[in-house]
């Protein structure tokens, strides 16, 4: 009867999931900010803050609906916000 080598587990499972996030982002290029676009849907044009979606504008400063200036914060989450200047 032959016997098989056993590999541990531990240390393969963690390589091939830093290879797969590796891979992920590469292929899907998670770069912030890459389109700031001006919305044109309701929810964006009722509100006082820019029609733009913080996320993606994050850092940036911009004029808002009702005129005033607005920078978009990152929170401690990672998500970004319209704050009034």
């Amino acid at each position: 009867m032959a016997t098989r080598k056993r590999h541990s587990s531990g240390t393969t499972e963690k390589k091939s999931y830093t290879r797969l996030r590796q891979y992920w982002n590469r292929v899907h290029k998670r770069i912030k900010g890459t389109k700031c676009v001006m919305q044109t849907t309701k929810k964006y044009l009722s509100r006082p803050s820019p029609p733009y979606p913080a996320n993606k504008c994050c850092g940036k400063t911009m004029t808002g609906n009702d005129g005033a200036k607005y920078t978009s914060v990152q929170k401690t989450t990672g998500m970004c916000a319209w704050k009034k200047v």
